[in-house]
């Protein structure tokens, strides 16, 4: 993007010491919408979902092979089975936190990281276009997006504690 155009899309910014400015186009999605779609979709073809629940243990066969899992529905304290013919831990940052419930000597496979994003009115970035520093002094990126309307500030991730 040239001075003139970033000039008219960031007039907040003081432009003049800017050495370059890049354009760069990624997705954005509503995290909370897509998990919720993803459970439908699964339930409408046979899948288990529930909420409020917990996995509390692997249930296996004879030979080792998961089947199930044993969940405690932490609403009403009641548990129950589920058994399936695969099983996927899709736990985030608490992945390795299940796979132990399977295996209390797995290894860890899921680095935890840490973000900070809060939400703006939406004249603080301008319609249709975010911004990027890419040379903050701690080293992490800062960024302005547009977002529902608002404006979505953070940093990227940067290494944490394992949660």
């Amino acid at each position: 993007m040239g001075k003139s155009r970033a000039d008219r899309k960031f007039p907040q910014l003081a432009t003049e010491n800017a050495k370059y400015y890049s354009v760069f186009y990624e997705g954005q999605h509503n995290d909370s919408r897509t998990a919720t779609y993803i459970a439908l979709t699964a339930a409408e073809y046979g899948a288990c979902v529930t909420n409020y629940t917990e996995m509390v243990e692997v249930i296996t066969d004879s030979s080792g092979k998961a089947t199930g899992v044993k969940v405690k529905n932490n609403m009403t304290g009641e548990v129950f089975n589920v058994h399936a013919k695969s099983i996927v831990f899709a736990g985030g940052p608490f992945t390795d936190h299940m796979r132990k419930i399977e295996n209390p000597n797995c290894k860890p496979a899921v680095a935890a990281a840490a973000g900070t994003h809060i939400v703006l009115p939406g004249y603080y970035c301008s319609r249709g276009v975010g911004m990027l520093d890419i040379n903050t002094s701690d080293g992490r990126f800062l960024f302005f997006l547009p977002w529902q309307g608002k404006t979505l500030v953070g940093t990227t991730d940067r290494k944490g504690p394992v949660v």
